[in-house]
């Protein structure tokens, strides 16, 4: 293409399109697959894998919103916000019969069961009045 400035004539480096798709190929020539290049299977099927959240919650049988602080069944985090951290306790406290006195070794397993800190989890569980504590025997509130 040319354009002609000043009484001269001045070539602006483009060719024409003729006849052809724009979505035919790259700039080099390339189409479909070839375009991907070797690394390109590997990075699309990874963009069409499900995601980590995704995942949690396809295997976890709680509360979905409660689904990313679990791996395999277990309690990997403890949310600091208020409300998240209430919600997951409540699930936790699901674990007791209301009816039943527990000894504290028997509220450590069942903790230990779902974390590595039952002892965190147990007086936090107390603090939020879903177990109550007397004289070394727990209750489910």
């Amino acid at each position: 293409m040319q354009l002609r400035l000043g009484g001269q004539d001045a070539l602006l480096g483009l060719k024409t399109v003729a006849g052809g798709n724009l979505d035919d190929g790259d700039a080099l020539g390339h189409r479909g697959a070839k375009r991907i290049g070797r690394h390109g299977a590997r990075i699309v099927a990874r963009m069409q894998r499900p995601k980590g959240n995704d995942l949690r919650r396809a295997g976890f049988d709680g509360p979905a919103d409660l689904a990313p602080f679990f791996r395999d069944g277990r309690l990997e985090i403890i949310p600091a916000a208020q409300d998240r951290r209430l919600a997951l306790l409540r699930y936790i406290a699901d674990r007791f019969s209301p009816e039943r006195d527990y000894a504290e070794d028997a509220v450590n397993r069942v903790l230990q069961a779902v974390h590595g800190d039952h002892a965190t989890l147990r007086r936090y569980l107390v603090d939020a009045g879903l177990l109550s504590r007397a004289r070394n025997t727990y209750r489910r509130v």
